[in-house]
């Protein structure tokens, strides 16, 4: 009977163990699309940044 508890207790341990492992490799995976949004998100407002220097230069600050 003690062997029993002890087998269902490791074969619990070891599922949420893996459901652990896999809500991790889920957020790994979502925290590397956000990163890549960022990036993106990066580049678009540096490149609208120097449209807007730009602009400044060649129009004296009109606009």
């Amino acid at each position: 009977m003690g062997t029993l508890i002890v087998v269902t207790g490791l074969a619990l341990l070891l599922a949420i163990w893996y459901e652990l492992k896999g809500i991790q490799f889920k957020l790994k995976q979502r925290l590397r699309h956000d990163e890549r949004i960022i990036e993106r998100l990066d580049f678009l407002l540096n490149g609208l940044a120097e449209e807007k220097k730009r602009k400044e230069r060649e129009g004296g600050g009109e606009g």
